[in-house]
């Protein structure tokens, strides 16, 4: 690393800070930051980056309101970064109408490097591509320190104190709507949402393996749900696009496949032949609500089968979805945020508005360092001249504000976030509640107690029951209350 300060960008041609501070994020030990937005999801800084945001000491604080990103965000926290702070606070009824209200606006980065040296990054670089990758015209200074230097002591205090105050709350992620509450927005601002289908399957089973194994394929749906057989008609009746997520017992994988539903309808149980297409190379199983279980159709089934079903579906998967992708739940309508009066905050804010007015008043003390009425900038121009300009233009204002009979603007306050926890019983993601808990072992078990039983019973698999009389192993819980549930995408 350089031992002098370097200032960024250090080209004017090429203003893109991000290959110098990946440099940094690749070798630091910690990392305590603040930035006033984040607009960024992973992919654009080394993932070392989700590392060092994992555990304590370190940590960043971002400011909540727009356009801090809070779906960016969540992605880096599912992907390790748990120490992750939002800065809660803003004020109304302020005079500077034109500013931004929000009051973290620290855009500083210390980084803990090997043998006791560390960077201090302090400029107006915010976590945005148009600040990162040089669009805005941004500044910022590198500045490399032992430490136990005294500028390191300082910079890590002012950091510790930002992180502890009331207003920087960790980033919880069964609170993403809440946030988007308080952040102001509009519900016609919400994600593109599709239903998602649940499903089991094994690579192993295919020929071609996990790659591209699903892809434009068509596979025959059986089931006797009456829920999941309403979905599927819906789906089909509105030509509805359909996510696919496959859940791999072999590697324990987790794949999303584009998907629409060709044709759906109930099947005849006293002719159990008719409405059944065939030619199907796939086959989808589903029984007792449990996930249901895919794999390559290896004969028709016989009329005894299928009057195990009530509903059938010809379900075309097109190809996986390679784009990063993240499904979210719909928002819990009792999951409800707003802003209230912070009076504590209020009071100190108005305590600084009038500290500044008494200051601006008591100007002609030189003591103060102010300008005299008498003393004269460096354009040449009379400060008591100019005051007096500025108080008629304000007078103008006012008289024009007294014809609309619009009041005065009111005096500046504080506002702080207040929550509604939503109920601990519901789940908010059973897709990932379900991926999350399934173990190696699981997948095992999986395969032993469920995938092949159903491979003997529909699949023709001769050799279902070698080890199932030695294996003790419990069924792992595989059952979901809905099995195609509406969910919003996130691409990133």
């Amino acid at each position: 690393m350089l031992n002098q300060p370097t200032f960024l960008p250090s080209n004017w041609d090429n203003r893109n800070i991000i290959p110098r501070l990946n440099q940094t994020i690749e070798v630091a030990k910690a990392l305590y930051a603040s930035v006033a937005y984040w607009t960024i999801g992973t992919g654009i800084l080394h993932p070392r980056l989700q590392q060092l945001l994992k555990h304590r000491p370190s940590f960043c604080c971002v400011d909540l309101h727009f356009p801090t990103n809070i779906d960016k965000i969540l992605t880096l926290y599912d992907d390790g970064a748990h120490e992750l702070f939002l800065y809660m606070r803003k004020v109304t009824n302020s005079s500077e109408t034109r500013l931004h209200r929000h009051l973290l606006h620290t855009k500083l980065l210390l980084f803990d490097l090997s043998n006791g040296q560390a960077e201090l990054w302090v400029g107006s670089h915010n976590f945005t591509l148009q600040a990162l990758q040089g669009a805005n015209r941004e500044a910022s200074v590198i500045i490399p320190l032992p430490q136990n230097s005294p500028l390191y002591v300082q910079a890590k205090d002012y950091l510790l104190a930002i992180r502890n105050e009331e207003y920087c709350l960790k980033f919880d992620p069964a609170l993403i709507d809440q946030y988007k509450q308080l952040q102001g927005q509009d519900e016609a601002d919400a994600e593109l949402e599709c239903f998602v289908l649940p499903l089991l399957w094994n690579s192993n089973q295919h020929p071609n393996g996990a790659a591209n194994a699903l892809a434009e394929q068509t596979a025959l749906l059986l089931g006797d749900n009456p829920e999941v057989s309403k979905s599927l008609d819906q789906l089909y009746a509105r030509q509805a696009s359909l996510l696919v997520w496959a859940y791999d017992l072999a590697t324990g994988r987790v794949s999303y496949w584009n998907a629409r539903v060709q044709n759906a309808s109930r099947i005849d149980r006293v002719n159990s032949s008719s409405n059944i297409w065939f030619g199907h190379p796939l086959l989808a199983i589903l029984e007792d609500n449990r996930l249901p279980y895919l794999a390559p159709k290896v004969q028709e089934l016989n009329q005894p089968l299928l009057r195990n079903f009530a509903h059938a579906a010809s379900i075309w998967l097109y190809e996986e979805v390679t784009t990063r992708l993240a499904i979210m739940p719909p928002p819990n309508p009792k999951a409800k945020a707003h802003w209230i009066i912070d009076r504590p905050g209020t009071r100190e804010l108005q305590q600084l508005s009038d500290e500044l007015l008494n200051h601006i008043s008591g100007y002609t003390n030189n003591q103060s360092g102010y300008l005299r009425p008498n003393d004269r900038d460096e354009l040449g121009l009379n400060t008591e001249g100019w005051l007096a300009n500025l108080e008629e233009e304000a007078a103008k204002k006012q008289r024009a504000r007294n014809a609309r009979r619009l009041p005065a603007p009111k005096l500046p306050v504080v506002k702080r976030p207040v929550f509604a926890v939503p109920d601990p019983e519901t789940p908010t993601d059973p897709l990932r509640d379900l991926q999350s808990s399934l173990t190696e072992a699981d997948r095992h078990a999986l395969q032993m107690r469920y995938e092949k039983p159903l491979r003997a019973r529909y699949f023709g698999d001769q050799r279902p029951s070698q080890g199932l009389i030695l294996y003790s192993a419990a069924l792992p819980n595989i059952t979901l209350d809905k099995l195609v549930i509406k969910y919003r995408l996130l691409i990133h």
